[in-house]
């Protein structure tokens, strides 16, 4: 988080993000910093991971690059938790295609606005929702997705030190700006289908 960036510890240089380097055990104090440093970075963890699966990927240091695509650790902060960003190792023909897991989130989230739009319009089961609730569903859906990554990618980027550690985190307006189009596609995707379905059965029905 943006308030816990002062405690970050200063950057020893690894040829990977999968590699760790043995050294002497911390004395008490400096194995309390050190803890102390792995928690704080916890959370951003979590909000990075979120940016690897939107797609855009994070840095965690200037020139450094942690995505679906291919990841180019360079030199990272002395803090053994960091080592289990994704590597080169991760990469492979279908880690380009993650992003498509959000979109799959995106789907099952239409499924259930969907739902909940036939009892808020009370509409009956061989009817269409009306255009005007669909449009304002999807919209909601897809913005409020978009604001919730991107703030939390806001919060867990921006500088943790001088230099290379300037430059930590994600571009928060791309990584929200994917997540609404991903979340709110698949979640299109979802109602679109039913309403045709709905539509069919009628066709069908009438015929």
């Amino acid at each position: 988080p943006r308030a816990a960036r002062g405690r970050a510890a200063p950057a020893a240089p690894r040829a990977t993000a999968g590699h760790t380097r043995a050294g002497p055990a911390p004395a008490t104090g400096g194995g309390i910093d050190l803890a102390l440093g792995q928690l704080a970075v916890l959370p951003n963890l979590v909000a990075w991971a979120g940016a690897w699966l939107v797609g855009p990927g994070f840095a965690v240091g200037e020139g450094s690059t942690f995505a679906p695509g291919g990841s180019e650790p360079g030199a990272l902060p002395a803090i053994p938790l960091l080592g289990a960003l994704p590597g080169d190792d991760w990469t492979n023909a279908l880690t380009p295609w993650v992003p498509a897991g959000v979109v799959a989130l995106g789907v099952v989230a239409g499924v259930f606005v969907w739902r909940r739009l036939r009892d808020v319009t009370g509409t009956h089961p061989d009817d269409v929702v009306p255009w005007s609730a669909v449009v304002l569903a999807l919209a909601g859906v897809a913005l409020a997705s978009g604001l919730l990554v991107g703030l939390v990618s806001w919060l867990a980027g921006g500088a943790v030190g001088p230099g290379r550690l300037e430059v930590v985190g994600a571009d928060a307006l791309v990584v929200g700006a994917l997540a609404a189009a991903e979340i709110g596609g698949g979640a299109a995707l979802a109602v679109l289908w039913s309403r045709l379905e709905v539509l069919g059965r009628r066709h069908r029905d009438a015929g």
